[in-house]
């Protein structure tokens, strides 16, 4: 659909996410067991599936994803054995692909899936790695670092040699510290492996563009299946090249211990803003005083950082430019604002040096450094000895409902549109089954069995809400996370993700890429000043109102309002009132 070059991108959507055509799709996941009927498997004369003989007459997707984690497995396993030569079988065995497939046919698929990745060009790794020799330094490094960049070259000699390839899936940034001892002697190197991988997919030409397909009227179960603000992301790129897989929402969670529960008879659900949490911290202030100064007992426990509070009272902070922040205003509008003349802002910095000074966060010291909060290592979820924490804050993935066992979660902000550009899975651009390879996307992001199946296992159950595996890291990048089904469950009074996918909540600067080329601000001290300010209340929790008034006077001085001025003018421009339009 090249059209999309004349009319600035059909991806540019309305402000407000009730403004948005199409209901979200109900994504109801059913308790369920994952075991089909179990058949013999048929193997090659080169002892692969025979995909032939195990589903005549269906299509064959390629699926390349990168699997780094079972290379490594593989290298390691050969300082042992040289003469090791075992099958595939660390993440995907084929009993597993079996059930994988033989779902996808049950629900009347025409095709079937074959995952490709560097396990094909293993002996090229290996002859590079054994190069280096005794020097254990380097082939750590080239562990952590070298090998993440054989799936991209493979991929793209793949296309330059017209082999198949359907289904991409491009990882994720990719950072790595390396130590090793020599002689008494640290040394240590550290840096990125991967930076922006889906970003290079897209611009290297190796994604499909499938606007075409996303926009169609005959097929909206994509289109349907998310909040229309959602296909932003790819405004930059003239098109849409696939799928995000970055858990979709979060939102912070307060987690109470659960004697405490018990002992004050506390109904959770009435704990779910910062008020309120601080009136019940008061009372256990009182009853604890003696405890938190003779045992460092920590009435809260913190978890995220300083920007992750801003988000409960509806301010969002620019992670890369911290001196920019955005809301709602009164009329719903999204707009930059000097979050230090904030109300919202001023009040919950109050009660965050009230809680500092107080005592609460005891032992939870902030490291500026760090730009987070340090903890102890808890102790295990199975000691039968209290942790050293009445409660915590931290943030909830839509991916997961993981919480501390022997502690209750709350949510205490909405569930939050996430914006981040996390494993890009898309369609290949040279593929001669997009049609197929675009059927296999949407029921990858609209089917929580197929996505279970793949993280949890070909012999996974549901019963009672609790699945009987624990899922493999070394699948994520195969799986839809935001259906993963719950490992436990969550106190909340949403029942299930559809409840949470069509009431998510989208940020003021959602997709949104300030472009700061050109302007003449002093940048460097307005970053600090803003930094400081946010900081005050862990910092100079007792002088907090008189140092915030001086940084606001300073930032004045700067030019601070007239940046965020500008800054608004972008921002109106990003949310101008277009839609997605279905053709």
């Amino acid at each position: 659909m090249k059209k999309l070059f004349k009319i600035i991108i059909l991806l540019l959507v309305l402000i407000l996410m009730n403004s948005c055509s199409g209901p979200v799709a109900t994504l109801t996941q059913e308790p369920i067991t994952s075991a089909l009927p179990e058949r013999t498997i048929i193997l090659d004369n080169d002892g692969n599936l025979d995909y032939e003989a195990m589903w005549p007459n269906k299509n064959v997707l390629v699926w390349a994803y990168s699997d780094v984690y079972e290379i490594n497995h593989y290298i390691e396993q050969l300082k042992y054995n040289e003469n090791t030569k075992r099958p595939y079988e660390h993440a995907i065995n084929d009993n597993l692909l079996v059930a994988y497939n033989d779902y996808l046919v049950s629900k009347g698929s025409e095709y079937v899936i074959k995952p490709l990745n560097e396990i094909c060009i293993i002996d090229r790794i290996l002859e590079d790695y054994q190069s280096l020799g005794d020097d254990e330094f380097a082939k750590s490094i080239f562990k952590a670092k070298n090998v993440w960049t054989y799936f991209y070259d493979l991929i793209r000699e793949m296309k330059e040699e017209g082999n198949q390839v359907d289904i991409i899936s491009t990882g994720t940034q990719t950072k790595y510290t390396v130590v090793n001892y020599k002689n008494g002697v640290e040394e240590k190197t550290s840096g990125v492996a991967l930076d922006n991988p889906s970003d290079d997919a897209i611009r290297d030409g190796l994604l499909l563009d499938i606007s075409d397909y996303i926009l169609s009227k005959d097929d909206t179960r994509l289109y349907n299946s998310l909040p229309c603000e959602y296909w932003k992301l790819f405004s930059e790129y003239n098109g849409i090249y696939g799928l995000y897989n970055n858990g979709l929402a979060s939102c912070q969670t307060y987690h109470l211990r659960n004697d405490i529960i018990e002992k004050y008879s506390i109904d959770v659900s009435n704990l779910n803003t910062m008020n309120d949490i601080d009136i019940l911290c008061d009372k256990l202030f009182t009853d604890y005083s003696d405890e938190i100064s003779e045992t460092n007992l920590m009435l809260i426990q913190n978890r995220i950082t300083p920007i992750g509070y801003h988000n409960i009272v509806g301010i969002y902070v620019n992670e890369k430019n911290q001196y920019l922040a955005y809301r709602y205003d009164n009329n719903s509008t999204p707009i930059a604002i000097n979050r230090f003349a904030d109300t919202d802002y001023i009040n919950l910095n109050n009660l965050l040096a009230k809680w500092v000074d107080k005592n609460y966060f005891n032992g939870s010291a902030y490291k500026e450094e760090l730009n987070s909060f340090s903890y102890s290592v808890s102790s295990s979820p199975n000691s039968e000895k209290p942790k050293q924490f009445l409660s915590f804050i931290s943030y909830n993935d839509l991916s997961s409902s993981w919480s501390d066992a022997g502690y209750i979660p709350v949510e205490i902000s909405k569930y939050v549109l996430k914006d981040s550009k996390i494993n890009l899975i898309g369609v290949a651009s040279w593929s001669k089954n997009a049609s197929y390879a675009y059927d296999f996307l949407s029921i990858l992001y609209t089917d929580p069995v197929l996505t279970n199946l793949m993280y949890y296992g070909e012999d996974y159950t549901l019963v009672d809400n609790q699945i009987n595996r624990q899922g493999s890291a070394n699948r994520m990048s195969l799986v839809c996370n935001y259906l993963i089904y719950p490992n436990k469950p969550v106190s909340s009074s949403r029942q299930d993700i559809s409840e949470i996918v069509n009431d998510l909540y989208v940020p003021p600067d959602y997709a949104f890429e300030q472009n700061l080329e050109g302007m003449e601000y002093d940048f460097l001290n307005i970053d600090k000043l803003c930094k400081e300010a946010d900081a005050l209340w862990s910092s100079n929790p007792a002088d907090i109102n008189e140092r915030m008034s001086e940084i606001v006077l300073q930032l004045e001085s700067l030019g601070y309002d007239k940046l965020i001025e500008e800054i608004n003018g972008q921002l109106k421009e990003h949310w101008k009132d277009e839609y997605i339009k279905l053709e």
